[in-house]
């Protein structure tokens, strides 16, 4: 028996699938199946005037389909770029050739990237060590503000209470000092007092001896009479 190669029976199995999915729908996009020219013609049918070979891979965009046609329109052409073609010739992954071509060049691209992306890596390392660096120097200098802090705050502490101490003192010794003064204004006027009473006791004693000193005069005059008559 014969065998088949293996190209061929690619070819006829992608065929099958195509002709087993049947009509496809409008507005999409497809592309001409890998390693084939078919042709783009005036209406859906072999008899209908042939517009131009289409090449496998290109891209069409796909209007509207009947009867195993399908009406396209060629993405890259800018005359004649719709017409009819086949529609187990079209498929919806795109072309391995296209898929290489820009595999290819996606890796041309990083090829020439790559020692710019090397460069900003090596930068980014640098500029790590560097901001590694400026965060030990602010760890540290944080350590330092926050033990001030505590120390600050520990002193802030002793102060207001030393200050609370201080005004209980200083009203203490205003009260002590109103005390004082209603003490000395107290005794200032006992010592007036003292003084008027000393003065009033000598009056009345003095007063007291002029009265008997008259009453005794009176006396001795009335007996000096009595002894004369």
């Amino acid at each position: 028996m014969k065998k088949i190669p293996l190209f061929t029976g690619t070819v006829l199995i992608i065929l099958g699938l195509c002709l087993i999915s049947g009509q496809s729908r409008a507005d999409d996009d497809a592309y001409v199946t890998d390693s084939f020219k078919v042709t783009l013609r005036t209406g859906p049918s072999t008899e209908n005037k042939i517009i131009s070979m289409v090449s496998s891979g290109q891209h069409v965009e796909i209007l509207r389909s009947e009867n195993g046609w399908s009406l396209v329109r060629l993405k890259e052409k800018s005359t004649d770029n719709e017409g009819w073609i086949l529609s187990r010739y079209l498929m919806k992954r795109r072309p391995w050739m296209a898929e290489a071509k820009s595999l290819q060049d996606a890796n041309a691209e990083m090829k020439v990237r790559l020692p710019k992306i090397s460069d900003e890596l090596d930068d980014a390392l640098r500029r790590e060590k560097v901001l590694v660096t400026r965060l030990e120097e602010k760890s540290s200098q944080f350590d330092t503000l926050k033990n001030k802090y505590e120390s600050l705050k520990t002193g802030a502490a002793s102060y207001v209470e030393l200050k609370e101490k201080e005004a209980v003192t200083q009203k203490a010794l205003e009260k002590t000092q109103e005390e004082l003064q209603r003490l000395t204004e107290e005794n200032r006027i006992l010592i007036s007092s003292k003084r008027n009473l000393w003065f009033l006791s000598g009056a009345l004693v003095l007063l007291f001896g002029l009265i008997i000193g008259l009453a005794i005069g009176r006396k001795q005059t009335r007996h000096r009479s009595s002894l004369y008559s």
